[in-house]
């Protein structure tokens, strides 16, 4: 039992990215876009902030509209980047090599994508868009970069 749990532990951290990739998609449109919209205000109150700017709610709304597409775009990539890199990590305790390593992390990305606006298609009010299906495979694509990255600087310590 200890033998099997050790060697799909590493695959805890996969599993939990997905399950809240699941989460964030069947929140319906409205949820979905107000929790955007909430994080694109942020992200302006803190601009506002940090720059002096003193920008009145108006015009906090007024930026937080302007960049909220660009936001969730950035969080497509962000689940999918971190989704091929922790599949990267987990497919290396299975000794495969690098290639091998890169191809089914961005080939299992991209599918979950692909699954996962399928699941969309049964959300209230969103639909499944193959356009991001593709910034979703650019995140997981940056996922292995970042992956082999990170390996080759293990490599050069020493670190196995």
């Amino acid at each position: 039992m200890k033998q099997k749990l050790q060697t799909w532990l590493p695959a805890l951290p996969a599993v939990i990215i997905m399950c809240i990739i699941f989460a964030f998609s069947s929140a319906e449109a409205r949820e979905s876009s107000g929790s955007s919209t909430g994080f694109s205000r942020f992200l302006v109150r803190t601009e506002s902030f940090l720059f002096g700017k003193h920008w009145d709610e108006e015009e906090i709304l007024f930026y937080a509209e302007k960049i909220e597409g660009g936001v969730r775009k950035c969080a497509h990539i962000t689940e999918y980047m971190a989704l091929a890199l922790s599949v990267g990590f987990f497919l290396m305790t299975r000794k495969l090599n690098e290639l091998r390593v890169v191809f089914y992390s961005v080939l299992f990305s991209v599918l979950y994508a692909a699954s996962d606006e399928f699941h969309q298609l049964f959300v209230a009010g969103r639909s499944g868009k193959s356009a991001d299906v593709v910034i979703d495979s650019l995140g997981a694509v940056f996922g292995v970069m970042l992956l082999i990255l990170i390996n080759e600087s293990r490599v050069r310590k020493g670190i196995r």
